[in-house]
């Protein structure tokens, strides 16, 4: 079938990790993406389809999931979008960024399109020499998985602003999708839909990966793969060919899921595991402070972090501490399964100067090493909004040196069962401030885990969605 007349010379579709519909829209850590839904349509009712995440990326591409449920490397002989489009006499390139593994890049795992991906290093400038459809995955530090939703909307400006704006002239689009929520709001995502011809719009049409696939097979004059045939395509006011025949692949998605298993292979008993910043290759630790005395000022290389509630050296301003661990559960050797019961969680931290200590408290957004007292909204408020009101743990009043062992327990438990893993916040628990070490220097923090393995449980949790990879 032919394509319509208005099908666009380029399209490039970039997927961002893990993050709910409500954690994007309106947020002004996000001002990019928020300024592409101004001039674009915004879809308020998309969805993703599966969990973790490397099932999603292959229903938005081959219209299956493939009955994976794991981020582990498969092969699969099934058609795609990629294959579609080459044999239509069309083009398709898979861009990624250097780091970003392969259960984001769901070309690398088809025989149709395992050759059609190029280093992100390769996206071109002159954009009318772009592919007809390109997908693009930044790293896990850009693509908002581990690093922050600042900074993941710097890079998509940095990256493919110069795109959005010549789109609009050149018979092109831009899709901002995001993978899964962060299990807080079933699954809905933000996705914008930006380029030439398209008006600012926001729907509540009731999409999802697989529409957004029968979208692009739509306007291209492609039948329609798998579970795609029974998606809505998304309407953002483009015209598009009559509907075109449906054609099943080889292997078609199951009308229910298949049986679920631990997405690793521990024995029962106990089992330990230590995060600490170079340790074992690991690199996911962020910590700050934001001080009162410099609100607009960023303290992310700090080799010592201070709680205080009214500094006496900066005219009794108060300053505050952030940590977060990243990157915690998930089916890495280094990691807590999904699931695990945690006996123990210890943080343990060097201290460098002597005070009365922190409260610590749950944070309940992202932010970064590079926030600020302003940027966190006159500093980080445990009302509910910034951070958890109850603490988390206590410190207690603290000597100059040594070390401060901190019970994590029930933090690390609800990670571990699907909460969103944002860190601490510790909070100032008097005016005699109080210094430990950061990641930036000698003796980072380290989080000690002790846990259990329940496979029934652990596959359980993976059913009930309790799952952010």
């Amino acid at each position: 079938m032919a394509a319509s007349n208005l099908a666009p010379d380029h399209i490039v579709v970039v997927v961002e990790e893990n993050h709910d519909y409500s954690n994007i829209v309106n947020n002004s850590q996000a001002q990019f993406i928020n300024q592409l839904a101004d001039d674009g349509a915004l879809f308020t009712n998309y969805h993703g389809v599966a969990r973790p995440s490397q099932p999603n990326y292959f229903a938005m591409f081959s219209g299956s999931t493939h009955g994976v449920t794991d981020n582990a490397n498969h092969s699969f002989s099934a058609p795609t979008l990629a294959g579609q489009l080459e044999t239509a006499g069309y083009s398709f390139t898979g861009y990624a960024e250097t780091g970003s593994p392969r259960k984001h890049n769901p070309w690398e795992s088809f025989d149709d399109s395992k050759d059609l991906g190029k280093s992100f290093s390769s996206f071109p400038s002159d954009f009318s020499k772009l592919p007809t459809v390109s997908f693009v995955s930044p790293n896990q530090l850009n693509d908002m998985h581990d690093g922050s939703i600042a900074r993941g909307d710097q890079w998509l400006e940095d990256h493919l602003g110069a795109y959005a704006t010549w789109a609009k002239t050149h018979n092109s689009l831009l899709v901002v999708t995001f993978d899964e929520d962060g299990h807080g709001e079933n699954q809905r995502v933000s996705t914008i839909v930006t380029g030439d011809g398209v008006s600012p719009l926001k729907t509540g049409q009731a999409v999802n990966h697989y529409s957004l696939l029968h979208t692009i097979e739509n306007l291209y004059g492609l039948p329609a793969l798998g579970q795609a045939a029974k998606a809505s395509v998304m309407d953002f006011g483009l015209e598009t060919p009559a509907e075109p025949p449906v054609v099943q692949p080889p292997v078609v998605q199951p009308p229910v899921d298949p049986p679920v298993t631990p997405p690793v292979d521990q024995p029962s008993g106990s089992h330990q595991v230590k995060f600490q910043q170079g340790l074992d290759g690991y690199a996911g630790t962020l910590d700050t402070m934001v001080r009162e005395l410099n609100p607009n000022t960023g303290n992310g290389s700090a080799t010592a972090l201070h709680v205080d509630a009214a500094d006496k050296s900066t005219r009794g301003q108060a300053s505050q501490g952030l940590l977060q661990f990243s990157d915690l559960v998930g089916d890495g050797a280094n990691q807590i399964p999904v699931g695990a019961h945690i006996t123990k969680a210890a943080l343990t931290l060097h201290n460098s100067n002597a005070g009365d200590g922190a409260t610590l408290h749950q944070m309940l957004s992202d932010w970064s090493e590079d926030a600020t007292w302003n940027s966190l909204s006159h500093g980080v408020q445990a009302d509910g909004t910034d951070a958890v009101a109850a603490n988390a743990a206590v410190t207690g009043d603290q000597s100059g040196s040594g070390t401060t062992i901190v019970d994590v327990t029930s933090s690390v438990q609800a990670w571990a069962s699907g909460a969103a893993n944002h860190g601490w916040a510790f909070l100032p628990s008097g005016d005699d401030g109080w210094d430990f070490r950061s990641s930036e220097g000698q003796a980072a923090p380290v989080l000690t885990v002790d846990y259990t393995v329940d496979p029934a449980a652990a596959a359980s949790a993976i059913h009930a969605g309790n799952w952010l990879l």
